[in-house]
């Protein structure tokens, strides 16, 4: 709502002697009902408003209104030797916290399996690069030849760190609102669970809101605050699928996500 398209011409319509239509996909006789139901699930949240509805609507609130304890909550999850593929994403922090978060593919399905989080304030002593590598290390145990990091690209001395110990580390990519999106739809279409005991993920997803003054300077922004082990998920999740090879299950989230 505070496009400039929108402030400047559409709400001046009458001073400016203009006029305007409101169409959607549905007023739209030559395209295929199928398609535009494809087309329909492909977003959820603030994104369907806009992007299917055509609705000037204003992102605020939480960032993850579709997440919903009672459905993405379990209490069991895979064994990380019985997952297809297992990832995990880091965000990397000096005097804020810093986090991993284990994920696994089974069954078409993405579960989160654990978490670390380290919070140096709360602590009262910070950790050094080599002594977070010693945590990682022990608390991916046995799978950790495994296991594909991705973590922030501004953690240059942590990821060296992890490569010197033979562990598989790639830089993310940060694509902060295009890796909500996906998110979003991961968590829409039952496709993404927490285990009960990730407490700082789980606190996060249900924390995390639209920055307002970002919003009135026509900005789309998350506040940075509690977003750390949700960073984590994103960089994961959004950095690995969309490398290829994609299967079809990965091709369909990604249509229509810009990667820019």
């Amino acid at each position: 709502p505070y496009h400039w398209l929108k402030i400047n011409y559409l709400d001046r319509e009458n001073e400016l002697n203009l006029k305007h239509w409101h169409f959607t996909l549905d007023d739209n006789p030559n395209l295929d009902p199928a398609y535009v139901e494809a087309l329909k699930k492909e977003y959820t949240g603030l994104w369907y408003k806009r992007f299917i509805q055509g609705l000037w609507v204003q992102a605020e609130g939480a960032v993850y209104d579709m997440w919903d304890e009672s459905k993405h909550v379990v209490s069991k999850v895979p064994h990380p030797h019985d997952c297809d593929r297992l990832i995990a994403g880091g965000d990397y922090g000096t005097s804020n916290p810093t986090t991993m978060q284990l994920i696994g593919r089974h069954g078409g399905r993405w579960y989160v399996l654990r978490e670390y989080y380290f919070d140096s304030k709360k602590a009262g002593h910070q950790k050094t690069d080599a002594q977070y590598a010693d945590d990682v290390e022990a608390w991916l145990g046995d799978v950790r030849d495994r296991v594909t990091i991705y973590l922030d690209p501004a953690a240059a001395s942590f990821i060296l760190q992890l490569r010197s110990r033979g562990l598989h580390v790639i830089e993310a990519d940060n694509a902060v609102l295009d890796g909500i999106q996906l998110i979003s739809r991961l968590l829409a279409d039952d496709k993404l669970f927490v285990h009960e005991s990730c407490i700082h993920l789980r606190r996060e997803f249900a924390s995390y809101v639209w920055d307002q003054k970002a919003q009135q300077r026509g900005e789309d922004k998350p506040l940075k605050k509690n977003d750390h082990a949700l960073d984590a998920v994103r960089y994961a999740l959004y950095t690995h699928l969309q490398n290829p090879p994609m299967d079809e299950e990965v091709r369909r989230l990604f249509k229509g996500v810009s990667m820019v």
